[in-house]
């Protein structure tokens, strides 16, 4: 295979080669390299490769470029349905009561959490319910806390986030809320200081709330809690 090399002088061009050394004119220039490029294996004379102007360039990869990106946003696209379709679905087919809070569950989570203050832990679960009005236990692992974190901030609604598993109690935490609620699944979302359940299951669950149309009394509730002191 021949490399080219130019290299201006005067009014030609010098054209190198492994196997031949002359000079041809400017005018000359462009056709003979369109010939040596014709004699190079098909793999190397890709257009980026090629291309004898920035115009060819352009023009040569620029629906190449498109293509691709349509094709990103299309596996988006149909990824994004399928999420939705397969939360819908949870949405109308919870997780059963004793598969999401059993005892198995709460034991692991207590021998997870290991030796702890209970009380103290206990009354710091207590002034981090009281402190808004959608608390929302999650970790950032977990594909359903993040649901539920895009549910809330759909409907616009403030809401506090607690990440367990970056919290340096967030064990003994999830242990109290088991012996508060019986649940230890994450996430767990309370409005006014009451247990809502997770993302698609509970008492109802977050997104089953919403879907109902719930979450403006829930909240409505939570208000006239706070302002009895309750």
């Amino acid at each position: 295979m021949e490399t080219l090399r130019a290299a201006h002088q005067g009014g030609s061009t010098k054209v190198r080669s492994q196997s031949f050394t002359r000079r041809i004119p400017h005018s000359a220039y462009a056709q003979h390299a369109q010939h040596a490029v014709k004699q190079l294996p098909s793999q190397l004379r890709a257009p980026r490769v090629v291309s004898l102007s920035r115009q060819k360039y352009y023009k040569s990869n620029i629906p190449r470029s498109r293509n691709l990106c349509s094709a990103s946003m299309s596996r988006r696209s149909i990824f994004a349905s399928l999420y939705a379709a397969g939360g819908a679905w949870l949405v109308e087919h919870p997780a059963p009561l004793w598969l999401v809070n059993n005892p198995v569950k709460r034991w692991v989570a207590e021998k997870s959490a290991g030796e702890y203050d209970a009380a103290a832990v206990s009354s710091k679960l207590a002034d981090l319910l009281a402190g808004d009005d959608i608390v929302v236990f999650s970790a950032t692992y977990c594909p359903f806390s993040l649901a539920a974190k895009r549910a809330l901030a759909a409907e616009g609604v403030a809401f506090k986030v607690y990440e367990t598993n970056t919290m340096e109690d967030g064990g003994p935490i999830v242990a109290e809320l088991g012996k508060l609620t019986g649940r230890t699944s994450i996430p767990h979302i309370f409005i006014g200081g009451e247990s809502v359940g997770g993302c698609n299951d509970g008492t109802p669950g977050i997104r089953p709330l919403i879907a109902s149309g719930g979450l403006p009394a829930a909240l409505a509730e939570a208000s006239r809690r706070n302002s009895a002191g309750l």
